[in-house]
């Protein structure tokens, strides 16, 4: 189901607090099971404040614009190029600033699908058969946190957003296409985020505590990749010294943060050199680079070609 309005929130906040056992959506449609239907809410805001909704299982993400998710007191910001998981049964605020267009593209998932996707991915083929109704456990993370919208996730994403605008009523294509989506996503999330393992010496609580610490400079490199980010001002962000900072994230993420940021501003660029036809001259600053010239400079490096014949071969 796909609404593009947001609806009232406080009929919102008392479905969602007794989980929707009256079996009615929005307009007051009626739903075909009780409990949270799957929902997608692409809307168009120019400033909105959403507070104290106890949610599904979802994601937040953005085809154009900015916003903040809020959950327990850490705060996810969203532009166009990540997204952040919300588990199910905690409560959360999303907040559009005002003045400026945000279309939102966010996903809140019913028990149902989201149980048949955790199915499939966690289940054998065996078990799949034996027992195709088990149930897992709603939850995919343990802290909000930004995750990149890397190439795959982008792809689906745009899938699903074309099916809204061409087909009406494919509710069985609908349902798998945000299927593939949140599946892609999970995928995306275990492939991009810390190395456990590099931590697995500490105690329990100390592992938690530097994983979150870490992960809040993650999100932080996430909303400005343009932007000029130092070292300092990273460790600040994880409240650490500095040398702590980059040894550990070294450690667990396998390169460090100067590259991190440097590969989120390469597969931007590449996408904006794959999917529209913007010159090179803009795409430069938008990056953050000051000259075209570092920019030519920079991607040959990464890739072995410059923008111009990478813009041509694809």
């Amino acid at each position: 189901m796909r609404l593009t309005e947001f609806p009232d929130i406080y009929w919102l906040r008392k479905q969602a607090n007794n989980n929707f056992q009256d079996g009615k959506a929005a307009n007051n449609q009626p739903l075909d099971r009780k409990g949270w239907p799957t929902v997608v809410l692409n809307t168009t805001s120019f400033g909105a404040e959403r507070n104290g909704i106890k949610g599904p299982f979802s994601i937040f993400l953005n085809l154009s614009g900015e916003s903040l998710v809020k959950v327990g007191g850490k705060t996810v910001q969203l532009t166009t190029d990540n997204l952040c998981m919300v588990n199910s049964g905690e409560f959360y605020d999303l907040i559009i600033p005002e003045g400026s267009r945000t279309d939102t593209f966010n996903m809140h998932f019913g028990e149902r699908l989201f149980n048949d996707v955790l199915s499939f991915r966690n289940g054998t083929a065996q078990q799949l058969l034996d027992d195709p109704m088990r149930s897992y456990e709603t939850n995919c993370s343990s802290k909000i946190q930004s995750t990149w919208k890397d190439e795959r996730v982008h792809g689906k994403v745009l899938a699903l957003s074309q099916f809204y605008q061409i087909h009406k009523g494919e509710q069985d294509l609908e349902y798998e296409l945000l299927g593939d989506l949140l599946s892609t996503v999970l995928s995306s999330k275990q492939d991009q985020y810390p190395n456990q393992s590099a931590l697995a010496a500490l105690k329990n609580s100390t592992r938690r505590e530097l994983s979150m610490r870490l992960s809040m400079s993650v999100d932080y490199m996430h909303a400005h990749f343009r932007e000029t980010i130092t070292l300092d001002e990273l460790s600040t962000i994880a409240c650490m010294s500095k040398y702590h900072y980059l040894r550990t994230f070294k450690s667990i993420y396998k390169c460090t943060p100067q590259r991190m940021v440097a590969e989120l501003r390469l597969k931007k660029a590449s996408q904006l050199l794959k999917e529209n036809d913007q010159p090179i001259s803009e795409i430069a600053p938008f990056l953050g680079f000051s000259e075209l010239a570092a920019f030519t400079r920079f991607f040959s490096k990464q890739t072995g070609l410059s923008p111009k014949a990478f813009r041509l071969s694809n």
